[in-house]
């Protein structure tokens, strides 16, 4: 792949770690990641993609849903707050808990209570739901639909409270790839004791369309670049063909990404550079249950024990297979089979 050289008075740098870049280049309707402790889902993929999804689809409600309301405000809200206040200035381009200020556009639907949202200046206002409030969910019509903590909300909650308010206006934000979309986050299930029915999303991935979705938005990134530099030496020959190219096949890429999935399982490892072998030796001291340990921070998968019924099924196949080979051995050498 091709590398840019990054001019440091244009842009600011920041490490993404492969798993959030991986994210980021994919950014289709239907984004899901499984991820260990402290890999930067809340402030490193989370966060961006509420903001290109508030971008794209200005005006719109999106809801920002978890398994109890406490939930919202005590492990995500901080993160994706903290995300826009390093990036962008309070009351310019966002606010929180009230009404915006004037000069931010109006949002498509009414909306009389904003003590519990947070509202951009493209008029797109996320309003926050949870399965424990039912009346949560009442009158919401969101353009996408973002979720954390996915081990926590049982599937007929999720399906009977929160996906009804994925009903927003197609005429308005149909133009879209992330229009009646879903985001969302977990760490990895314990399948005896969390809810694990998202991770069926992981079969809808087309995982060689995701591979060319990526290597393209790769390209086009560093054309996004290359504009802004030519922009900075009014260079007019190259604003005008490097315009035409990310017009193009920023267009393109987007109708690809229409109706995808994009499912990633990582580990706490993803993001060791930041958090530093230290943490993990520290994580593995500290949680004493191993099962804990496998799931939240190496992302791996205890699955469900197989019932009496269905081991003493596998037993009966095995010694049926057993009593098959023993026959073949008889017949061949002539001697008698064993008594079992």
């Amino acid at each position: 792949m091709k590398k840019s050289k990054v001019e440091s008075d244009i842009f600011n740098q920041n490490y993404l770690s492969v798993v959030q870049i991986l994210m980021k280049l994919a950014d289709p309707t239907f984004l899901f990641g499984e991820v260990g402790r402290g890999s930067g889902k809340t402030t490193r993929m989370l966060s961006p993609r509420v903001d290109r999804v508030q971008n794209d689809m200005p005006g719109a409600v999106l809801v920002l849903g978890a398994s109890t309301y406490k939930s919202i405000f005590d492990n995500i809200l901080a993160g994706l707050i903290g995300y826009f206040q390093e990036n962008y200035i309070r009351g310019i381009y966002y606010e929180v808990g009230k009404e915006p200020p004037r000069h931010f556009k109006p949002c498509t639907t009414f909306i009389d209570d904003w003590r519990h949202t947070v509202s951009f200046h493209t008029g797109t206002v996320i309003q926050f739901v949870s399965c424990d409030r039912p009346e949560s969910m009442l009158g919401k019509n969101a353009a996408h639909l973002f979720i954390d903590e996915m081990l926590r909300i049982p599937e007929d909650k999720f399906t009977e409270r929160i996906i009804p308010a994925l009903r927003a206006d197609r005429s308005k934000f149909g133009h879209s790839h992330y229009f009646m979309g879903i985001t969302g986050f977990s760490s990895t299930p314990n399948f005896e004791t969390d809810e694990d029915w998202w991770t069926k999303y992981e079969k809808d991935v087309d995982w060689d369309l995701i591979a060319c979705i990526q290597e393209m938005a790769y390209e086009l990134d560093i054309r996004l670049a290359e504009l802004e530099i030519a922009k900075k030496e009014f260079n007019e020959d190259a604003i005008k063909q490097l315009t035409r190219f990310v017009e193009r096949w920023g267009s393109r890429i987007n109708s690809f990404r229409k109706g995808e999935t994009y499912y990633l399982r990582a580990s706490s490892f993803s993001n060791l550079k930041i958090l530093g072998i230290d943490y993990i030796i520290n994580q593995v001291k500290s949680i004493k249950d191993e099962d804990k340990l496998n799931t939240s921070i190496f992302s791996v998968r205890k699955q469900k024990k197989r019932r009496g019924s269905a081991r003493r099924k596998v037993k009966r196949k095995r010694f049926s297979r057993y009593r098959k080979r023993m026959q073949t051995v008889s017949a061949i050498s002539g001697r008698p089979e064993p008594i079992m």
